[in-house]
């Protein structure tokens, strides 16, 4: 979520600083690190070609988080099939 001046609930949240902390696979032009960089120029994270699954992103923050809201972006040919938060 991104902090915007309005006064609707949104407005309250903000991004939250992360690390990526470990991958299962990385495609070399889709680097994990892609995630750690949000702006229009992103390429995003993607798995190796013919990798296995699951597939694993681990996030790092810096101590305890309060997460409300969790936003993924899906390219319109590779959409995942199955996501899981924990």
């Amino acid at each position: 979520a991104r902090a915007t001046p309005s006064t609707s609930p949104t407005a309250l949240m903000s991004l939250i600083p992360y690390t990526v902390a470990s991958c299962s696979s990385e495609d070399e032009q889709h680097p994990a690190r892609e995630l750690q960089s949000f702006h229009s120029q992103s390429r995003g994270w993607q798995s190796s070609r013919f990798c296995d699954f699951p597939q694993e992103i681990v996030l790092k923050f810096g101590g305890p988080v309060n997460v409300q809201q969790v936003q993924l972006l899906s390219h319109q040919f590779k959409i995942a099939t199955r996501i899981e938060l924990f």
